[in-house]
């Protein structure tokens, strides 16, 4: 076999039974193309071995029953099937049924419409998608497969849904993959977003206001009744952009890529098709609960004083104690004394996006403590993702902010060992 990274070839005895996925399947296809080429791989175990078995003594020699052709062909109908086509047949229609058992998933499936009440909501391919996508992570599949799924139990509704995204030149609903791109190679919609006028929700770049955002029994911030009810009235919609897999690989996982096509479309912002939308921002920032409250901190000057006496002069304003603030930064009781007593050891960045992203503070003020620590933002992908857990995942909570990192292979905040 080939070692990928040690770029060299070796020989490895392996038991009976034994599955050997490409490494490639990690980096150039999604997560849920793994899941299924395992399930697959196990469907051809549970059914096909004995085939194997009789091969391997007919022929007296190893058999291996898992080499699988990704570009298969299956005869017509006045065309016989071989033995290797019906057994791959199999296998592919098989392996989303093993992953998504249909009891489970049609329980799932209720649960997730009455949820997101799909019966009385005029936004029937939005909430689609929505579903579509919480069981696409829940099941650890592909969108496109959970759809395929849920058309094959009983939900005809959701045929449209994919073809619609597709075909649709204009759309709000967006990755966050993909928000995260045009916020890394778009000035202007970085800008935007820095101040603090939007934020990244449910699958949505939203209005920062109360209006369309509220949070749920944990906290996280969710997309009220009302901004459901008026998506066009208070989300950004993007076009359409073609890029190349290579001028992405700083920015993008590498798991959402496919192996057969160097390109991908992603989501592009325009100011020019978003002006309604834009100027109602400005109109509402004004009046925002958080952004008073942020402007209340903005107001404390950072004369002689050090990074910690700053920071705990904002948790003061925020109204924390300690254990709360532990809780929502995941750093150790040690930061919060820091601050208490004012130590002139300065903290680092991820100490300081830590805080941020738990305290829920603005872009303006996380870079006063940058300065006041001698630190800033470098324009690194890194760096950049940091900022963006600031400023696009506004109101997340820092496990949402942590994955979001860890998925682009960068250290998480905090300093509790996360389990």
């Amino acid at each position: 076999m080939y070692d990928l990274f040690k770029t060299s070839e070796k020989e490895e005895e392996v038991p009976r039974g034994t599955i050997l996925i490409d490494a490639y399947t990690y980096w150039q296809r999604n997560s849920g193309c793994v899941n299924n080429t395992i399930a697959h791989e196990v469907y051809h175990w549970h059914r096909h071995r004995l085939y194997a078995a009789i091969k391997s003594i007919l022929r007296n020699e190893s058999f291996i029953a898992c080499r699988c052709p990704a570009d298969m062909v299956y005869p017509n109908e006045s065309e016989e099937w071989t033995d290797e086509q019906r057994m791959e047949w199999q296998a592919n229609n098989l392996a989303p049924r093993i992953l998504m058992p249909i009891e489970t998933f049609k329980i799932k499936v209720n649960e997730l419409y009455q949820q997101y009440s799909y019966e009385d909501t005029p936004l029937k391919l939005e909430v689609l998608t929505c579903i579509a996508d919480d069981l696409a992570r829940f099941y650890g599949v592909s969108r496109q497969s959970a759809l395929i799924r849920m058309i094959e139990t009983g939900c005809p509704e959701a045929k449209s849904v994919l073809q619609a995204i597709n075909e649709k030149e204009w759309h709000s609903y967006v990755s966050l993959e993909d928000v995260f791109y045009e916020y890394s190679i778009n000035g202007d919609f970085r800008k935007l977003i820095d101040s603090g006028r939007f934020k990244y929700v449910d699958g949505y770049v939203v209005i920062n206001d109360e209006k369309y955002i509220t949070a749920d029994e944990t906290g996280k911030a969710t997309l009220a009744e009302y901004a459901w009810d008026n998506l066009d009235e208070c989300t950004l919609s993007f076009g359409w952009q073609r890029i190349r897999r290579a001028s992405a690989k700083e920015v993008l996982p590498e798991i959402i890529f496919h192996r057969e096509n160097d390109e991908q479309d992603i989501s592009k912002y325009d100011a020019n098709h978003n002006t309604a939308v834009l100027q109602l921002s400005e109109d509402l920032q004004r009046r925002n609960k958080n952004f008073e409250e942020n402007e209340k901190i903005h107001l404390l000057s950072t004369a002689n004083k050090n990074c910690w006496e700053y920071i705990f002069e904002v948790i003061n304003i925020k109204g924390i104690s300690k254990a709360h603030f532990c809780t929502l930064t995941e750093l150790g009781e040690e930061n919060y004394r820091k601050a208490e007593k004012g130590l002139k050891n300065d903290p680092t960045v991820r100490t300081i996006v830590a805080i941020g992203v738990g305290l829920s503070l603005d872009i303006e003020t996380v870079d006063k403590m940058l300065y006041l620590a001698g630190r800033s933002f470098k324009d690194t992908p890194e760096d950049r993702a940091l900022r963006f857990c600031i400023t696009g995942l506004s109101g997340h909570p820092i496990s949402d902010c942590n994955d979001f990192l860890a998925a682009r292979g960068y250290e998480t905040l905090g300093t509790k060992q996360r389990l």
